[in-house]
């Protein structure tokens, strides 16, 4: 990517898989834990405001992060101080020339 646009962060949050006592692993978020990745440009998405059975709007960013950043689908990330989801996989670009990593974040609201 551009090491010059390059210049923000966000934290990674990663929870560990526990037995929920029915013989299901689900995530502990209260034992999560957190990873700065700094070097990415984050720019705001589409929202998208709901309105059909419910008053909401999704909020969204994407973010270039540098090639081999530590995130995965089920992690979440916190950004500006606000928790989003990791929207799919991240999209690794190993293209040789701009390597990245594109990670969707997404946050309902309402």
């Amino acid at each position: 990517m551009l090491p010059s646009l390059m210049r923000q962060s966000f934290t990674r949050l990663r929870a560990p898989l526990v037995d929920d006592g029915h013989d299901n692993e689900t995530q502990d978020w209260s034992k999560a834990q957190a990873l700065e990745i700094s070097n990415c440009l984050i720019t705001p998405g589409a929202t998208d405001e709901v309105i059909a059975n419910r008053n909401g709007v999704l909020i969204q960013f994407t973010v270039h992060a540098p090639a081999g950043a530590d995130v995965q689908a089920l992690d979440r990330a916190i950004y500006q101080g606000v928790e989003y989801e990791i929207d799919g996989e991240p999209e690794r670009w190993d293209t040789g020339v701009l390597d990245h990593t594109v990670i969707y974040l997404k946050k309902w609201r309402g």
